[in-house]
């Protein structure tokens, strides 16, 4: 039982599914404690679901049987909320958490090599998976949508360095026209990269900016259009996000390549998922980026992501210096600091 529990945080850890299921039942109080004070002092970017405090917690059994082991693991991966977005491939993640688990059961191995055994079947899952794959290019157009605070505006300014560092030429469009700080912040990084910047009235209508931004920005080799934040269930804010992408697709034929990025904050955790179907439902998402990812973030999440929707990770936004910004590498992200040490049960 003391190799299972440990196997399973490690599993659960990475698959960071919304599980919570039974992973405390049976411990007494301190042992629980032990566990939690054990997480945050790792502060490993793969954290348990949100709600991991609030689980009851039944009677303690003495005598665990090898079905009951089975039973409690594959509880702990596959217990989702019962919605639609959650179940949708339901039975091709139990296939895949199944045989992991028979893997780990059938291993005599230590857990430096179950690690190597888990990255190994997740990089199997993803092999079709596409990941940082973007290579800048001439005549491209970029919508960047996120949540409130998800990080959209500072990651304008890292890519903007970005363009800069591979010999392009950017410009920014402010169609942000509902808060004045996101236009004062584009607006500072346009000074500071002395690049061009077309800005909207304030509250004028956030199309008519584009569609004016793209004539004055003729000369750029990459246009950023930064939008306003908006909750992806406002479906007034949804609405007008669909009027900017067709105003764009009238203007297309001057570009090679359009985009539409989603930014999303690490520390989000699985709640990402339905931001991200929400804005898919009313823009075509071509690519995601990841902010905040150095602080203590839900991270794990981007597994679950992955699994569910076939929008490719291109970035991840580690740091406030304008360098920091990097390719998402999946190899690298499986690397992850895993807990080498667990409390000894």
């Amino acid at each position: 039982m003391k190799k299972i529990f440990k196997l399973t945080i490690v599993i659960i850890s990475i698959l960071a599914l919304n599980s919570c299921g039974t992973i405390r039942e049976g411990f007494s109080s301190q042992k629980k404690n032990s566990i939690d004070e054990f997480l945050v002092e790792k502060k490993s970017p793969l954290v348990m679901p949100p709600d991991f405090n609030e689980l009851p917690l039944p009677q303690q059994t003495n005598q665990v049987t090898e079905n009951e082991e089975n039973t409690d693991i594959k509880s702990l991966l596959t217990d989702n909320k019962d919605t639609d977005l959650d179940n949708q491939n339901n039975n091709q993640n139990t296939n895949f958490e199944n045989s992991i688990i028979e893997k780990i059961k059938n291993s005599n191995s230590n857990e430096d090599d179950l690690k190597t055994l888990i990255k190994k079947e997740l990089t199997e899952q993803f092999q079709d998976k596409e990941f940082g794959n973007y290579e800048p290019a001439h005549k491209s157009l970029f919508v960047i949508a996120g949540n409130n605070g998800s990080g959209k505006t500072t990651f304008i300014g890292k890519f903007i360095h970005y363009f800069l560092q591979n010999s392009l030429k950017p410009g920014v469009i402010a169609a942000d026209t509902f808060r004045a700080a996101a236009m004062e912040q584009l607006e500072f990084f346009a000074n500071k990269f002395e690049i061009p910047i077309v800005k909207g009235q304030d509250k004028e209508d956030p199309s008519a900016v584009v569609f004016r931004g793209i004539d004055q920005l003729a000369d750029c080799d990459v246009i950023i259009v930064d939008t306003s934040g908006r909750q992806h269930n406002n479906k007034n804010l949804m609405a007008e996000l669909e009027k900017l992408s067709n105003v764009i697709k009238k203007k297309s034929e001057k570009f090679n390549h359009v985009y539409n990025l989603l930014t999303i904050d690490a520390n989000t955790g699985l709640a990402s998922k339905h931001i991200i179907q929400g804005f898919q439902d009313s823009i075509n998402l071509n690519g995601i980026i990841v902010n905040k990812v150095d602080s203590n973030a839900k991270y794990g999440a981007l597994l679950s992501i992955m699994n569910d929707f076939s929008i490719p990770i291109l970035f991840e936004g580690y740091g406030e210096d304008m360098s920091h910004l990097r390719k998402f590498q999946f190899s690298e992200y499986l690397d992850f600091p895993m807990p080498d040490d667990y409390p000894d049960y």
